[in-house]
């Protein structure tokens, strides 16, 4: 279970499976509040991640994509600031991304 912060409120709720560049790293449970994003693992990933949760100073940019021809599913992309703290995910990435930025996205997992 997720700790809300006094006054933060869940906006969205969704299975949702994990990418970092282009692997997948587990399916999970995708939580955006009103202060940031939280993705919990239903199992440890590929990479062992525990999960994340990220205030939005540390999301440069982000984007809901359907676009099937540049990724194969319909996700949440998330491009990450590697100078804020972005805790395990900094260590997950495995290809180098345009200055330094991470790129993970979230795609629907259905159920």
């Amino acid at each position: 279970a997720v700790s809300l912060e006094e006054g933060e409120e869940v906006r969205v709720r969704e299975r949702t499976h994990l990418y970092i560049n282009e692997r997948c790293d587990g399916t999970g449970e995708l939580l955006v509040t009103t202060r940031r994003v939280v993705w919990v693992p239903e199992a440890p990933g590929a990479r062992g991640l525990s999960g994340f949760s990220l205030f939005y100073p540390a999301i440069v940019m982000h984007a809901v994509s359907r676009d099937t021809s540049a990724f194969p599913h319909a996700c949440l992309f998330m491009q990450l600031d590697p100078e804020q703290n972005i805790g395990e995910l900094a260590s997950a990435q495995t290809t180098p991304q345009p200055r330094g930025a991470k790129r993970t996205r979230v795609a629907n997992g259905g159920g």
